[in-house]
């Protein structure tokens, strides 16, 4: 059966690269349409039809009657259960796939907000607020402390096992941009981690090698200028 392109409606941030991590492990084709988030596109009334709630990324499925998905979460779910006849990502076992199910809400509700509100705070508050920053940049190394912990336990390649799962391709993409705020040299797991997503063809097709690219743009520099700078006002981290 030929499958149809799925719409992805995306844009250049860690949540859109975990669909571009799963759509190139499970080769799916996709037709992408980028919203640009400056003119707030992700907020007119025909992407809120999509996704209520108005983040981006969000699919719609042509194969299966335009069905629409949005949350990461879900939408990685999703197209394992329809796309991964194989359940290479997803595993089928309930305790295995308990164990990813684990692993992808402690990313969802824990990783993605956190690191969210602490790059908020460094990039767009319009002050430097040592409280905030501090908060939530603490709150992230606890995070990291967690992953750390369990990946030295269980010694792993992934979080979940050593064959790579949608729980990881929620998690990695919101690592490195924290090297901008904190040293990983406490972290020896972690960065191994990630050293043995490099190795997989999807993560690097999906996220390293476009990460490669956007690091060298502008924005990207000015990124890593104004998180130094709000670092250097508020004295650092301790």
């Amino acid at each position: 059966m030929t499958i149809q392109p799925i719409k992805l409606y995306t844009g250049p941030t860690p949540n859109a690269k975990k669909i571009d991590v799963i759509v190139a492990a499970l080769d799916i084709p996709v037709e992408r349409k980028m919203l640009d988030m400056s003119k707030q596109e992700q907020k007119e009334a025909w992407f809120l039809k999509i996704n209520p709630n108005g983040r981006y990324p969000a699919i719609v499925d042509p194969n299966n009657n335009d069905f629409r998905v949005f949350e990461t979460g879900a939408i990685l779910m999703y197209l394992c259960e329809r796309y991964d006849k194989d359940h290479r990502y997803y595993p089928q076992d309930p305790n295995a796939r308990s164990l990813v199910d684990q692993w992808l809400m402690f990313q969802m509700s824990g990783v993605g907000p956190m690191m969210g509100q602490m790059v908020w705070f460094l990039m767009y508050a319009p002050e430097a607020n040592a409280y905030g920053i501090k908060r939530y940049a603490n709150e992230v190394k606890r995070l990291f402390s967690v992953m750390e912990q369990h990946l030295s336990e269980v010694k792993s390649k992934f979080i979940a096992g050593d064959q790579p799962t949608i729980a990881d391709m929620a998690i990695i993409p919101w690592l490195p941009m924290s090297q901008m705020v904190f040293s990983w040299d406490s972290y020896p797991h972690v960065t191994k981690y990630v050293e043995n997503a490099k190795g997989e063809a999807a993560f690097q097709k999906g996220l390293f090698e476009p990460m490669e690219q956007m690091m060298k743009m502008d924005y990207s520099v000015q990124m890593r200028e104004k998180i130094g700078a709000r670092l250097k006002e508020i004295g650092g981290l301790d």
